[in-house]
């Protein structure tokens, strides 16, 4: 989830896959490029970007870089009224 401002993981009963829940450049010490390669390594099959923010300003650092980065790894899978979905093309089966 992109930024990671909702409550997700809680509402959707979910289990994170990824060592971050929150890229927001306080808490986030991962670039683009590291968080691309672990969402490959950790076989991380669903990406979620919210389009309209809560939050003032923009939380993730270096957002148009990652987006550019992940979008070579997914594929846009589902739009919503404020959430682009999209779906790893390296996964396999169910949903995870």
């Amino acid at each position: 989830m992109i930024p990671g401002e909702d409550l997700f993981y809680y509402t959707t009963g979910r289990r994170p896959q990824f060592p971050v829940l929150m890229f927001d450049h306080t808490v986030n010490p991962y670039s683009p490029e590291e968080i691309t390669e672990l969402a490959r390594k950790r076989n991380i099959c669903w990406l979620v970007v919210k389009k309209s923010l809560q939050l003032n300003g923009e939380p993730v650092e270096n957002k148009d870089r990652l987006l550019a980065l992940l979008r070579t790894e997914f594929v846009p899978f589902q739009s919503l009224a404020n959430y682009e979905i999209f779906r790893s093309e390296g996964c396999a089966g169910g949903l995870r």
